[in-house]
């Protein structure tokens, strides 16, 4: 392993979905989070994230979703709505404990996923956690 300026913090806006969403799936392999359940979705839901990326905010709503087609949602087209609904059902409280456990330096640093600090080196542990959710 080698490293260069890897504990130098960076903002990671939208980078961390992709290891949110590996917890997620972590977690849909242990029986604790069901890819299959209905989320209703709600025009008040769009709120804040109105100007933002993502496909939620131009449909149809109040509309169900899967939670399986929110995380594709958050991480084909950056969904912020669609985070948030997660979110809501699954917080960064827990997804932080993973990330410590996988060896995250700071896990106190992603304070949201939506936005916070990282470091290179805590972004590489991440990287290797998402491959190993995608073995399985």
């Amino acid at each position: 392993q080698f490293g260069y300026n890897d504990q130098f913090q960076f903002s990671y806006a939208s980078l961390m979905k992709g290891p949110y969403a590996a917890w997620l799936y972590h977690l849909a392999q242990d029986g604790a989070c069901d890819l299959e359940e209905l989320v209703e979705v709600k025009p008040e839901d769009i709120g804040k994230y109105a100007e933002n990326t993502g496909v939620l905010k131009t449909m149809e709503l109040p509309a169900e979703f899967t939670v399986e087609t929110l995380i594709g949602f958050m991480l084909e087209k950056s969904d912020t709505v669609a985070l948030k609904m997660l979110l809501a059902r699954y917080p960064a409280d827990g997804f932080k404990q993973w990330a410590a456990e996988q060896g995250v330096q700071d896990p106190d640093g992603l304070n949201s996923v939506v936005s916070g600090k990282v470091t290179a080196a805590d972004m590489g542990v991440l990287a290797i956690a998402v491959y190993r959710v995608m073995e399985y």
